[in-house]
């Protein structure tokens, strides 16, 4: 369904894109492949993944999501995170919330990023989606360490731009000092996302991730566990190749930063 037709139908739904990285310092280094998420309404998770035998919630199975593998553990992720961003944006959104990140295969996921969209209750017959916030949960390998950016969406109907400091480690070929500038265009049955890395106000590195929606049914269900389960495995490999291509090239070695701010907040 529409990611912007969330009056009265779970936000559920697979996206089926592509991903670029691109470095532009101190050489150019460039790598691109095909991506898979799972969208999820956490206002209306029971029965979400019902449609096809093989996957669970909350449960083991050949592929299945889990409440706890995100914001910290346990249940109630919409409560946590909706916490979330009470916490740093001062703020408790009402509307419902929409996950994008890959699920569990043969019980094993990696995340370096999980999006949450916080979707305005919808009033008028607005035709874009209008959100209140968006969540980042980064996370970082071999650390296994998370961060969570919020960005606060009032003020623009979208898309959206935001600018933060880097606060997490992620990339040991990438400073900590730096900004992101963020993109979000959320619209039809489409999202795009780009990062870019700025030092001293140039860009060194940019990240962009286009998707399409589609419908979270059986067929697409099972069209993502055949297609996919070697993709989260790849994820972490390409991770630790792209990392040695690049120290193979010389590029600089930014040691894991002791006591960094936990803040992650951003406007």
């Amino acid at each position: 369904m529409s990611v912007s037709d969330c009056a009265d139908k779970p936000l559920h739904g697979i996206f089926h894109g592509r991903v670029w990285h691109a470095r532009r310092e101190p050489f150019h280094h460039a790598f691109n492949y095909a991506i898979a998420f799972l969208a999820l309404d956490l206002d209306a998770l029971e029965g979400a993944l019902r449609l096809h035998p093989f996957w669970a919630l909350n449960r083991r199975g050949l592929a299945s999501f889990h409440e706890a593998d995100h914001l910290g553990g346990g249940a109630d992720l919409v409560g946590r995170a909706r916490g979330a961003v009470e916490e740093k944006l001062g703020f408790r959104p009402a509307g419902r919330v929409q996950l994008v990140c890959q699920p569990r295969y043969l019980g094993y996921a990696f995340n370096p990023v999980t999006f949450y969209f916080f979707h305005r209750p919808k009033s008028g017959g607005a035709s874009r989606p209008s959100l209140d916030a968006i969540l980042l949960e980064v996370a970082n390998t071999p650390w296994n360490e998370r961060h969570v950016y919020a960005l606060d969406c009032r003020d623009s109907v979208g898309p959206w731009r935001f600018e933060t400091d880097k606060r997490f480690h992620v990339s040991p070929f990438l400073p900590m000092t730096m900004r992101y500038v963020f993109d979000f265009n959320l619209q039809g049955n489409g999202l795009e996302v780009t990062k870019r890395n700025l030092e001293a106000d140039k860009v060194v590195f940019v990240a962009r991730m286009v998707l399409r929606q589609e419908t979270l049914d059986r067929r697409g269900l099972g069209t993502l566990l055949a297609a996919f389960p070697p993709r989260t495995i790849r994820v972490v490999v390409a991770i630790y190749w792209q990392a040695l291509r690049l120290w193979l090239r010389g590029a600089r070695y930014h040691p894991h930063p002791v006591n960094v701010e936990d803040s992650g907040a951003s406007t």
